[in-house]
Order: C-alpha cells, then structure tokens, then sequence
C-alpha cells in the first residue's frame, strides 16, 4: 500500500470516528456555557475605587527633588526619599488600623440570594455588637429570624476556625477544630455559645428579600487593617509629580470610597498632630531659653 492509500484510510477512519461521537460538538459547548453563566450568576462583582491626594505643594524634577534643591546641589535623594516616607506613613499598618477602627468595619454583612451573595454596608437587616472576650474569626455566621416567632436562630459550620480576642482587637492563637453553632434564641435576647457571644439589633423597618438570606462575619480590626493594607496600593502620578492615586477593590463601592476618604484623613491628621508638637516644642525652647 502506498504513502497516499495510508493516509487517505487513516483520514476515512477518523473522519468515522469523530462521525459517531457527533453528539459531543453540541453538547461540549452547551455545557461550557452554562458553566460560565452559572460563574457570572453566582459570582460576586468587585469595583475598583480611586482616591487622589496631594502629599505636597513641592514640584519635583525628573530626578525627585525639587528644581531649587537641585539647583542648589541640595541632595535631590532626600527629596525623593521625602516623598516615598510620605507614602509609607500614608500605606502604614498603623494608619491602615487607625481607619478601620474609625470605620468599625471588623463586621462584614453579607446577602444571599439565587446562588448569589453580596456584600451589605449601609442598609443592613441586623447590627452585631461582639461581648469582649474570645469570638471565632473569619467565619461565616447565617442569621435566621423569624418576626412571627418572635427569634432568631444562629447556625455555622467550619474546621480549623481561628479565634481572636474582641476587647483587644487581636488575633489568638487559639483555633476550633470543628465548629458547630446551631441555636434558637428569642428576639432582644443576646446570643451566647462557647466560641460566640453578641448582641443582635434587628431593624424593622427592613424589607427581607424573599428567598434571600443574611449572615455577617467577624473578624479583628487587626486582621481587617492587614486585609486592606494588602490590597490598597497609592502610587505617584509621575516622576515630577507629588500626587498619589490610592486605589482599592471591593464589593460595595461606598465602603471602599469611605475607606480611601478615611485613610486620607487619618493620614492628614497624623501630620497635623505631628507638625503641631513640633511647634509645641520649639515654643517650650524658646521659652526656656528666654527664661535664662
């Protein structure tokens, strides 16, 4: 047989093969849609919000500093150097924490309907206050009232759940292996278990979507300030620029512009404070050196 028979044979019987599985051309993509619909459904959409901030009137060069520095052979990398200073006290664990405590968002609120689950920031069901004292972190906790029974019922699942302590706001060492919540409790009544103790405001005037439900999860400011602190970033416009843009991600644009407005502040009263104790104390200098 020659080259062009066998070639011409194995090209028959593919042309067979692939003839009797026709079936899977439809279907291949049919179920590959549906995959990516049911992805877009049951996925929830991020936003990314920007904020812009002066960090200085100065005008730098190209190479950091700015041009009377530079004519003036001042070193230009102090000037430069200035600037990224600015911009690690501005991204600090410390401003990144003072904001989150001055926004109270250690609770993230959550809704969940047809598959689909999204962040709740201003118009929520409920508001937990944490009792001080060891409360599991980062877990997912459901929240079921029911207004003609006058309760509420708590449940949760999950393995290896950290802990952290409330009143410090610290993570713990301490984790649950397995936990198990599952409790009914009446309406004003406070809920308490071994690994979760809050109380609970229900709003009444909220309209509950049907078929929807509700759950929040709790979590240390210091867990929520290193959560930020990983996702923000600020970076200057331009090389002659001391304009930084800091931007951030999430789920509900309100809150990420609240924290990006919040973290400036914190940043601009930080600076406040400082630039005033140092005008405290140059006073108290001069003072004491009138006094002699």
């Amino acid at each position: 047989m020659s080259e062009t028979s066998a070639a011409s044979l194995a090209m028959r019987t593919l042309a067979r093969k692939v003839t009797r599985k026709w079936w899977l051309f439809l279907i291949v993509p049919v179920v590959s849609m549906g995959v990516a619909v049911a992805y877009i459904k049951t996925t929830a959409k991020q936003y990314q919000v920007t904020g812009v901030m002066l960090m200085s009137n100065t005008k730098r060069n190209n190479f950091g500093a700015s041009g009377e520095e530079f004519i003036k052979g001042v070193s230009y990398l102090n000037s430069s150097s200035g600037l990224e200073d600015e911009v690690s006290v501005l991204m600090s664990f410390t401003n990144m924490l003072n904001t989150v405590q001055q926004l109270d968002i250690g609770i993230t609120y959550y809704e969940k309907k047809n598959f689909l689950e999204h962040e709740i920031y201003e118009n929520k069901p409920f508001v937990v206050r944490l009792d001080t004292g060891l409360q599991v972190s980062g877990a997912l906790i459901h929240v079921e009232p029911n207004m003609s029974a006058g309760t509420y019922r708590v449940w949760a699942k999950g393995k290896f759940v950290q802990m952290f302590n409330a009143g410090l706001q610290r993570p713990s060492d301490q984790f649950i292996r397995k936990l198990e919540l599952d409790k009914t409790v009446k309406i004003g009544e406070p809920f308490h278990s071994p690994y979760l103790n809050f109380s609970i405001t229900f709003d009444p005037g909220y309209t509950t979507l049907s078929g929807a439900s509700y759950s929040f999860v709790p979590a240390s400011n210091t867990d929520v300030a290193s959560y930020y602190r990983d996702k923000t970033s600020a970076t200057p416009k331009s090389d002659e620029s001391n304009i930084v843009t800091i931007a951030t991600a999430g789920g509900d644009t309100k809150k990420e512009m609240d924290f990006i407005n919040t973290l400036m502040q914190t940043y601009i009263k930080g600076e406040q404070d400082k630039q005033n104790e140092k005008g405290k104390k140059t006073i108290a200098f001069i003072d004491d050196q009138l006094d002699r």
